[in-house]
């Protein structure tokens, strides 16, 4: 029976209404115009400048929108919902004119959905959401604190690529992004945004964008601004069971609640979209690669201060990989065929300004892939040390990580290393695609375009074939290949432009910048991220937790009396134990059934003596309180549970006792979060790659939906070995890969092959 899962996601789906009585009956819409040039004058300070104006003039919710037709011609505006017993203010932006802006009030019918929708938005995120606040015409949610700033949540509302204003019913992509507000010394530039702190109640931190005139009169130790760190990514953990209130996944939910609640109240219908997944289930044994079939492989010295000897790695490969055959190269200008991992003592960053060899050394590896770019090869970096020492020391490391988990993960690298010198061999030595490549879709040919780079990939005489794109005779030799599936390139792709707002009176306006194609016999296939993710169902989970720190009577914990339906199977009874006099010790226990049965109803009782000792002082206890300090460390010698490196005791056995009891369910249960592992698909062609084992504590990124558009052949598309190439585990250690693997392989010929091509052309011209 297949095992349907029905999910929240982070898409809205909102209908406009009929009438917009509601709203009326509250606000009045008023709509600013900008002066003309604003738009014209090419300085990046303007757009900053100009909502500080707004923000000091106009304390009502406001949306600026840069694509305003109402009048015909196009506009740059700021539409206000102001109430019906204020005049609307006179607005002037006094870096550009004194005049006031030409404002006039609107029907709510003649505005467009999104930006009304937007709007409210930003009305909703001014009430009393204690956490939220708005600046810029951008909504944020308070996160957490980090280090030296403190972490928010952006939320967008950005409209499906489908929408059209004429629609009824229309998909909004409900997207966060991590954003850092930072102290700062200075707040003397026009153009920033710079925000309060707010103390809120029970030490809850928030911000407020404040007014220019406010600034002298803020605290400057309690005054931030929006700026990113060099080199740093603000990121925050899309699901987190620790710090459940942090996480990307928690405050989306709980934002998609409240306004979808807010829209209500003005009459808009608004819901998350939930889908139908069903599992897709590969077959066993085939997701990983034959690495035997490279036969030798070289390793070759590209370091630039040799620690240890190149044999000791050799050693040290054959040692991991007694499959395979390991032999030291000199020389590349001596290699007939095979392919060559290469070991090296540096990285990319190494080089860049503020790399510790930046100045000092010329980067090898850009010298060897240059002067051999048809040759398979496979860097692997054996510096153990961080950039963050000094030069003198940089090239002082171990032959390997002396920690558990660094070690784990040295060894992993050199797995992921090995697979794709596979790959690469693959790709450059020609070999056969049926032999050596599991699980690839065959009769098929793949197009990507990304990074300035396209580029086909398609299977000829059980070879990998590729076309640049890009160069003078690929579209030819690319229209000549679909001409035998029956496709036309320029019709699918003016298609791709019209579904994308490129194209105006039917002219291109703009080509694409990237995407990636399937074809096939009578078939066209998108490729389309959808900027969807999955939402758990945080209620149940927060419910669940919150069921571990209610407190109940002692004796309820007790569980003695539910031997039977705690033992395993190879227990004996409860029934053997009494009626074999095992209980009361009148016969001692011969068969092992007998000796395990015994032993655990004997822990089982050890346990309840201890709470009978916590209830002389606690009548009521939580689980959280009795598995918690001295207590579980009494629990842990009961049931031996022996403490972790940090003195810390596992819990998993013994709330395992009380699930099977039916108390304390998991908020990690497959109830919940099933669909976090594995590979799922719908009947609209949408699929989500997830992971291949159960979710941890936390899940750093979320699991993206994607979508197989079918411009043509809807009717004989098969999604199956499209997801079975998406099952292999060689693409990413032990993980999924999110799209079918030849685009991969297009990735490493582009990387390897076209990227070092063209620089030696270049060079020569």
């Amino acid at each position: 029976m297949t095992n349907f899962q029905r999910t929240q996601t982070t898409t809205l789906i909102a209908q406009r209404p009929t009438d917009f009585h509601l709203l009326e009956a509250h606000f009045q819409l008023v709509r600013y115009e900008l002066p003309k040039h604003l738009g014209h004058r090419k300085n990046s300070n303007d757009y900053g400048q100009m909502h500080n104006c707004l923000r000091d003039r106009l304390d009502y919710p406001y949306k600026t929108y840069k694509f305003d037709r109402l009048d015909g011609n196009q506009k740059w505006v700021v539409y206000a919902l102001i109430p019906h017993n204020i005049a609307p203010p006179l607005i002037t932006i006094p870096f550009l004119s004194n005049a006031p802006l030409k404002q006039r009030s609107i029907a709510f019918k003649q505005l467009e959905f999104h930006i009304l929708l937007k709007l409210l938005q930003i009305a909703y995120t001014r009430g009393e959401q204690n956490e939220s606040f708005v600046g810029q015409d951008a909504c944020y949610i308070y996160a957490k604190r980090s280090k030296n700033n403190h972490i928010c949540l952006r939320i967008d509302l950005v409209g499906d690529v489908r929408n059209q204003e004429q629609d009824l019913v229309q998909e909004f992509k409900v997207v966060g992004h991590a954003t850092p507000f930072r102290r700062v010394q200075e707040p003397n530039r026009a153009s920033h945004a710079y925000f309060g702190q707010r103390i809120l109640k029970e030490g809850q931190v928030s911000f407020v964008h404040l007014r220019t005139p406010d600034l002298s009169n803020h605290p400057k130790k309690e005054i931030y601004e929006i700026r990113p760190t060099k080199g740093h990514r603000t990121t925050l953990l899309y699901h987190d069971l620790r710090r459940i209130d942090e996480c990307i996944g928690k405050i989306l939910y709980d934002f998609i609640r409240g306004y979808t609640a807010y829209l209500a109240k003005y009459g808009i219908i608004a819901t998350s979209k939930e889908r139908l997944f069903q599992p897709f289930t590969p077959p066993k044994g085939l997701d990983q690669l034959p690495l035997a079939l490279l036969q030798t492989i070289y390793v070759y010295d590209n370091r630039l201060q040799p620690t240890h000897s190149l044999q000791a790695y050799i050693d040290l490969l054959s040692e991991l990989r007694p499959d395979l055959r390991f032999r030291p190269l000199d020389s590349f200008d001596t290699l007939q065929d095979g392919a060559v991992l290469v070991i090296q003592d540096c990285r990319k960053e190494d080089f860049e300004e503020d790399g510790v060899l930046y100045g000092h050394f010329n980067d090898p590896y850009l010298t060897l892939y240059e002067q051999y770019p048809y040759i398979p090869k496979q860097s692997f970096n054996v510096n153990l040390n961080d950039d963050e020492g000094a030069k003198a020391t940089y090239f002082k490391y171990p032959l390997l990580p002396k920690d558990k988990e660094q070690l784990k993960l040295f060894k992993q690298k050199i797995e992921m290393a090995l697979s794709q010198l596979y790959l690469k061999d693959v790709i450059l030595n020609q070999r056969n695609v049926q032999k050596c490549l599991p699980l690839i879709p065959t009769g098929y040919i793949f197009i990507r375009k990304e990074n300035s780079h396209e580029t086909l990939l398609y299977i000829d005489k059980e070879e990998l074939r590729f076309i640049c794109l890009d160069e003078p005779d690929g579209p030819d030799q690319r229209d000549e290949l679909l001409q035998q599936f029956g496709i036309c390139w320029e019709e699918m792709y003016k298609q791709m432009l019209q579904k994308y707002h490129k194209l105006k009176d039917g002219e291109t306006v703009k080509h694409l910048t990237h995407y990636d194609v399937i074809i096939g016999p009578g078939i066209f296939v998108e490729l389309e991220g959808l900027n969807e993710r999955v939402l758990y169902n945080y209620d149940e989970i927060t419910k669940r937790q919150a069921e571990l720190e209610k407190r109940f009577p002692v004796h309820d914990f007790k569980l003695a009396p539910y031997y039977e339906r705690l033992r395993s199977k190879k227990m004996a009874s409860y029934q053997d134990l009494v009626s074999k006099g095992l209980l009361n010790g009148e016969q001692k226990p011969i068969e092992e059934a007998e000796i395990k049965a015994l032993e655990f109803y004997r822990r089982l009782e050890q346990y309840d003596e201890f709470l009978e000792e916590i209830h002389q002082t606690h009548l009521y206890i939580s689980y959280q309180e009795l598995t918690h300090g001295e207590r579980m460390e009494r629990i842990g010698q009961i049931f031996d549970i022996p403490p972790d490196e940090k003195g810390n005791y596992n819990r998993r056995k013994l709330i395992l006792y009380y699930q099977k009891l039916g108390k304390f369910a998991s908020a990690k249960g497959n109830d919940i979060q099933q669909i976090y592992k594995g590979i799922w698909y719908d009947q609209n062609h949408c699929y989500m790659v997830g992971a291949t084992t159960s979710m941890p504590q936390n899940q750093p990124r979320a699991h993206l939906i994607r979508h197989f558009d079918i411009y043509l052949g809807k009717e004989h598309f098969d999604i199956r070995p499209f997801l079975l190439a998406s099952s292999v585990q060689f693409v990413r250690l032990d993980q999924y890969t999110v799209y079918p693997y030849a685009f991969h392989l297009i990735d490493l010929y582009v990387d390897n092959v076209l990227r070092f091509r063209n620089n030696n052309e270049n060079g020569e011209e």
